[in-house]
């Protein structure tokens, strides 16, 4: 029977016994904020797609206004400084295309780019995209660093 007694508390499977007194502790540090880099709308009704399209926008510095139905994105676009719009299109409340449609006939919206961002797959859904003022279509699932390639390319357009 071995009758040393261990000075360590800490033992892992392939490592060696490390004393809590020398272990690491990995330090988790503040980064600063992203610059600030425009005020996105983004329409999307699967909570999830939203909560995921919020978090990786606003991780590059987007300030997002989150909309889940064509009724808020109508109310959230009077919000001063709206730059762009994602917007899905199969919406419990209606289609994403006749907003895009209404945003592009809409003065107050002059020149809004707006991404449809849809898991349609259709060929038609790219002139639809089009006929209804949108500029840039995106099939779901997608990759998120073409999205914001996406969105860089919209905004250095304006």
């Amino acid at each position: 029977m071995d009758t040393h007694e261990h000075d360590f508390d800490f033992f892992s499977p392939g490592l060696d016994a490390v004393s809590p007194s020398l272990a690491v502790q990995p330090q988790l540090q503040d980064l600063p904020p992203p610059p600030p880099r425009g005020r996105v709308l983004v329409l999307e009704d699967d909570p999830l797609q939203l909560k995921l399209l919020e978090q990786h926008l606003e991780s590059v510095g987007f300030d997002v206004v989150a909309a889940s139905t064509i009724r808020q994105a109508r109310q959230r676009l009077s919000r001063p400084g709206i730059q762009l719009a994602i917007l899905d299109v199969q919406l419990p409340d209606g289609c994403g295309f006749e907003l895009c449609e209404q945003i592009d006939n809409d003065p107050a919206h002059a020149g809004l780019p707006v991404v449809v961002l849809s898991s349609l797959s259709e060929a038609g859904a790219v002139r639809k995209t089009r006929a209804s003022g949108g500029r840039y279509f995106l099939c779901k699932p997608y990759d998120p660093n073409v999205l914001l390639a996406i969105i860089e390319r919209a905004l250095n357009d304006l």
